[in-house]
């Protein structure tokens, strides 16, 4: 009996691994945060930045804004005193063709605090900064303590904008001090300037739910389990 539920489980595990469908990651992910651990390396999760009536932002009259950044942490590298962290991140102005206003800057903060390198751009036009919590480089009202996107600070737009439907991919390092193995995300905040505005508006981010289980795993596992009470019944007739 222990042999059949035994070898039922590892045929589940490969038929998962077939399907793309793996075990959950030790990330431990919020509506507001990431919290990664240096076994994460390959894990994403998302942030989507919304400004609306039902979800107003700072300004009034409110606007439809909307933006997204997906997060990737692509390499995990231990040393004698830093761990290094390599993240990719893509980022895009997701607001409705013909929708007033350029995403100037997308801000975030770390713990423990990082100290950021190896910066490559794939448009060659955004950059990667630390600001500080509550120093000139914060998104107002948020105290984003490392900004991207925009040339300058948070607090100025220039030519290095994304208006609707623009995007933009980056990848950078964070290393931080110590030989703690944790990251974690958050305070996460856009500006979105210009073009028609009335004013800026500074908005927070949230994490969306985790995405179910795909209905083909759903299935698959219904099955395994027809299986093993099928396979039960043999060993007790």
């Amino acid at each position: 009996m222990v042999n059949i539920i035994r070898k039922t489980a590892l045929a589940a595990g490969f038929a998962l691994a077939a399907l793309g469908l793996t075990a959950a990651s030790a990330a431990t992910v919020t509506s507001t945060s990431a919290a990664l651990t240096s076994s994460d390396a390959g894990y994403s999760w998302t942030v989507d930045f919304i400004c609306s009536p039902s979800l107003p932002c700072n300004a009034s009259p409110t606007v439809e804004l909307t933006a997204r950044a997906v997060f990737t942490l692509t390499t995990v590298v231990i040393n004698a005193s830093t761990v290094s962290w390599g993240i990719n991140l893509v980022l895009t102005n997701t607001s409705a063709s013909g929708v007033g206003g350029a995403l100037t800057a997308m801000g975030f903060n770390t713990d423990p605090d990082a100290v950021l390198s190896g910066i490559v751009d794939s448009a060659a036009d955004g950059t990667v900064f630390s600001g500080g919590s509550g120093g000139a480089a914060g998104i107002p009202g948020y105290q984003t303590e490392l900004c991207v996107w925009d040339g300058n600070n948070c607090q100025a737009a220039n030519e290095k904008t994304m208006t609707a439907g623009e995007g933009n991919t980056m990848s950078f390092i964070l290393t931080t001090a110590g030989l703690g193995t944790l990251l974690t995300f958050d305070n996460f905040a856009v500006k979105v300037a210009g073009a028609g505005l009335p004013q800026s508006y500074e908005f927070g981010g949230t994490i969306p739910a985790p995405v179910p289980l795909p209905a083909a795993g759903g299935f698959l596992l219904l099955g395994l389990g027809a299986l093993v009470a099928l396979r039960r019944k043999q060993k007790s007739a």
